[in-house]
């Protein structure tokens, strides 16, 4: 069928546009396009409307590939103007030759509009292609760009495209249309984790819940975030387009934002730091979520208990890396937080029972994968790929150290020692304060207390107050610091602050993880 010559001259005359071509095969133009059309009253046996994935390949070199894929914007509408051959994807077919592969989606479950709807059709009983399914659409059929997946992931240029039958993914999360947008992940998950791709899913839901949006367009029920994390999505994806974060787009906004209108932002911001987010990284765009908020707190913290636990160690989770994989030179890699503090409380679990853990856990999500680790073995599998590395448990003490300098207001002698002039505190949680050394008490003067997150994080924010006001705003900031690379569990007194004023009137602060 497709390998005919009366084919090719029939394409020819197509995507040339010859006047004279096209009249001399008019005739065979509408006959053909005919058999791909919807609701036909006689139509030819072999012809099968066809829905799911297809492929198709060019032969380009490298710079042409570039300067082709340059032209598409994201939700952008194209169209080929001839009949195109292309094969089932699970079939193989086009997979074997080209350096730049078009992977399409068709759906034609949607509504016929009118009786000129024409539909991609297999075609493999006519086909001269028979080990494989070949599939052909016909002319003028629309498609829309979803994106484009640049080749350090594959060996070639992938470009993404569906029939537009289905709702604009684009345009869905631009109208913050939550509820339409998780039933899109669910039908396109491996879509969702756009890394290597030119068009980033997770820093588009960013941006549009940075902008205000009516509130009928949302749907309050549904987090768009963690409908990104479900299906695999990096929280530290760098967008190709604006060289921003995740976390770098939502401070921007946060900056600007009223208090009653920053709740949805602030809830972004928590959601991300809670899957690893790092408020460190720096995109193209030159500028962390640290550089345009640097007074951010992070994580309100509450008073706990004191734990006296001086000899407190920072314990984290590595593995080893000799392959070359996602360009990483050979050495050891820190798991994300989070998976980090899973695997050391399941650690834990097996030190105390190790014959009856088998060393074995399943399923720890570290990022976009997810591995059974042997303890008793010290590796971790990667349950899609099966790929093993050897891990290892790192411990180092964490302590980080604030000298305030003679930033304190000393007061007279009593018995020779100096008094304090003004209480000294934690900034907690929902603006409080927790003192630590009330007023008037005598220097030098050494006080500990140890402190809890109210929500899971790899990170923490020491802030240092003088005073003793109620609300932590009506006191005077002497200086400020943040814990990270810790797994900090939610309720759990994990930090330990320590205020230590000298003889000269030097406060000193340090905080540890234990």
């Amino acid at each position: 069928y497709t390998g005919d010559a009366l084919y090719r001259k029939v394409n020819q005359a197509m995507y040339t546009d010859d006047p004279k071509l096209l009249k001399e095969h008019a005739a065979y133009i509408r006959a053909l396009r005919d058999v791909f059309k919807q609701g036909q009253i006689d139509p030819i046996d072999g012809f099968e409307p066809f829905s799911g994935e297809v492929t198709r390949r060019m032969k380009l070199d490298a710079e042409a590939v570039r300067e082709y894929v340059e032209r598409f914007a994201r939700g952008q509408e194209v169209c080929w103007s001839a009949f195109t051959s292309t094969s089932e994807a699970r079939k193989g077919g086009n997979d074997g030759f080209g350096d730049l592969e078009f992977k399409i989606r068709c759906n034609m479950s949607g509504k016929v509009v009118d009786d000129d709807h024409y539909f991609p059709a297999s075609v493999s009983r006519w086909s001269q292609f028979t080990t494989e399914n070949e599939v052909i659409l016909p002319p003028h059929t629309f498609f829309r760009i979803v994106n484009v997946q640049v080749a350090s992931v594959e060996k070639h240029t992938i470009i993404i495209m569906e029939t537009t039958n289905d709702p604009c993914v684009w345009k869905v999360i631009q109208a913050q249309n939550w509820g339409v947008f998780e039933a899109w992940a669910q039908t396109n998950w491996n879509l969702v984790d756009t890394s290597y791709c030119k068009f980033s899913i997770i820093n588009a839901v960013a941006m549009a819940v940075a902008k205000a949006v009516s509130p009928e367009a949302q749907d309050p029920k549904v987090n768009p975030l963690t409908i990104c994390f479900q299906y695999g999505a990096n929280p530290n994806e760098v967008d190709k387009e604006t060289g921003d974060t995740p976390l770098s787009t939502l401070a921007r906004a946060h900056s600007r934002s009223t208090p009653q209108g920053g709740s949805g932002v602030v809830e972004a911001i928590k959601t991300l730091l809670h899957k690893g987010a790092d408020p460190n990284l720096k995109g193209p765009g030159g500028q962390s979520f640290l550089d345009i908020l640097p007074g951010y707190v992070f994580l309100d913290i509450l008073p706990g208990h004191v734990l006296p636990n001086p000899e407190a160690k920072f314990v984290d989770w590595m593995y080893w890396v000799e392959d070359g994989v996602d360009g990483k030179s050979t050495g050891w890699y820190r798991w994300d937080a989070i998976a980090a503090a899973l695997v050391e409380s399941k650690f834990q679990d097996w030190l105390a029972e190790p014959g009856k853990a088998l060393g074995k856990i399943l399923s720890i999500q570290s990022t976009k994968f997810s591995y059974d680790v042997d303890f008793s073995m010290m590796q971790q599998r990667n349950t899609i790929t099966s790929k093993i590395r050897i891990i290892r448990r790192h411990v180092e003490e964490t302590t980080k150290k604030l000298v305030i300098g003679k930033a304190l207001v000393l007061a007279g002698d009593v018995k020779d020692a100096a008094l304090l002039d003004g209480s000294l505190s934690v900034a907690t949680f929902g603006g409080g304060c927790a003192v630590l050394i009330p007023r008037s008490s005598a220097i030098p003067m050494k006080k500990t207390d140890m402190f809890c997150v109210v929500k899971d994080s790899p990170c923490a924010r020491i802030v240092v107050l003088q005073g003793e006001q109620q609300l932590s705003k009506d006191n005077k900031i002497l200086g400020e610091f943040q814990i990270d690379g810790v797994s900090f569990v939610k309720g759990v007194p994990q930090i330990e602050v320590t205020f230590d004023i000298d003889v000269t009137g030097i406060l000193s602060v340090s905080a540890k993880e234990i």
